[in-house]
C-alpha cells in the first residue's frame, strides 16, 4: 500500500508593523495591570520561514490576532504562492500578549464571528495575490478545542461551512473532533508534530514541561518515520500509542529547522512515503 503524507509549518508570527501601531520598543515595556503579562517573547523568536520552505507543502499563516501583521502575511504568503506550497489559515483566541495561549469564554456567534474574520483576512491577502486558501488550521488552544471540545467544534464546522465548505479543517490526530468532522463530511485531516512531546492520552505536554520540545535530528527524524509509516509515536513517560496522520507539523522557529526538514524529507523519501499537499491527500 502506498503511503503519502503532507508536510506543513506555521509562519507569520512577528510583526513587520508597529503593534496596534506602538513602536515596539514601548509595547515591551507594557504590562496587563490585572496578570503582570507582558509582550509575549515568541513574537521575537529568530525565525526560520524561508529555510523551511523548501522542505514543506502546506503552510498556515496567521491572521493577526494572536501574532502576525497584514505586510508579514501578504511577504510569506507570496513567497508560499511562488513556491506551489499550499495555503491554510492559522486562527487562535485573540490575545496578542497572550501569543493566543489563553482561552476565552465566548458565545458561539462571537466565536463564529471571530473565526470568519481571520479566514477572511488571510482569504483577501492569498486571493489578491493569485493564490486561494485551502485550509484552516488553528493555534494553541483553539487547536485544541476544536480538538476535544464538542462545542467548539460544531461552531468552527459552522464558520466553514459558511466561509468555504472544500476548506479542510486540521484536528489533532485520533481526537473526538477529528472524527465528528468526518461523519458530519467536513474535509478533515489528523496532524501530528514531529518536534512536540505528547503524553500517552495522544495530547502535546504543555511547553515547559522538559521533554516539550524536541531537537535532535535523530530523534525528528525517528518520529516522522514512526508516525507516518508505523502510524505510532513514543510518549514522554515512555509508552508508544496509535497516532493517523495525514499531514505532520514542524515549527519553523526551533533553531535547526531546515536541518530538521531536510532530515525529515530524505528519511520518509527513503521509506518511499509520497509527499504531498493535504489537498491533494484528501481529493
Amino acid at each position: 500500500m502506498s503511503v503519502a503524507v503532507d508536510i506543513s509549518s506555521e509562519m507569520a508570527e512577528g510583526f513587520v508593523l508597529a503593534p496596534f501601531g506602538v513602536p515596539m520598543e514601548d509595547i515591551k515595556g507594557i504590562r496587563i495591570s490585572s496578570s503582570g503579562e507582558g509582550f509575549h517573547y515568541r513574537h521575537e523568536l529568530p525565525r526560520y520561514d524561508s529555510e523551511v520552505f523548501p522542505y514543506i507543502t502546506s503552510v498556515s499563516l496567521c491572521c493577526g490576532l494572536h501574532s502576525g501583521d497584514p505586510v508579514i502575511l501578504g511577504h510569506l504568503a507570496r513567497e508560499a504562492i511562488a513556491r506551489g506550497i499550499q495555503v491554510g489559515a492559522h486562527p487562535s483566541y485573540p490575545g496578542v500578549f497572550s501569543f493566543g495561549q489563553r482561552r476565552l469564554d465566548l458565545a458561539d456567534e462571537d466565536l463564529e464571528a471571530v473565526l470568519l474574520y481571520q479566514f477572511g483576512a488571510v482569504a483577501a491577502v492569498v486571493e489578491g495575490l493569485g493564490g486561494k486558501l485551502r485550509h484552516v488550521k488553528c493555534h494553541g488552544p483553539l487547536s485544541s478545542d476544536i480538538s476535544y471540545d464538542e462545542r467548539t467544534c460544531r461552531v468552527m464546522i459552522g464558520a466553514v461551512r459558511k466561509f468555504d465548505p472544500e476548506l479542510i479543517v486540521v484536528f489533532n490526530a485520533n481526537s473526538a473532533g477529528l472524527a465528528f468532522a468526518r461523519s458530519v463530511g467536513v474535509r478533515a485531516a489528523g496532524e501530528g508534530y514531529i518536534d512536540r512531546g505528547y503524553d500517552a492520552s495522544g495530547k502535546l505536554v504543555a511547553r515547559n514541561h522538559p521533554q516539550a520540545l524536541l531537537d535532535d535530528v535523530t530523534k525528528i527524524r525517528e518520529r516522522a518515520v514512526d508516525m507516518v509509516c508505523r502510524g505510532e509515536v513514543g510518549c514522554v513517560d515512555g509508552t508508544t500509542i496509535r497516532l493517523d496522520v495525514e499531514t505532520i507539523c514542524l515549527h519553523s522557529d526551533t533553531p535547526g529547522a531546515a536541518t530538521f526538514g531536510a532530515a525529515v524529507v530524505a528519511a520518509l523519501t527513503s521509506e518511499r512515503v509520497a509527499i504531498k499537499p493535504l489537498a491533494a491527500l484528501l481529493d
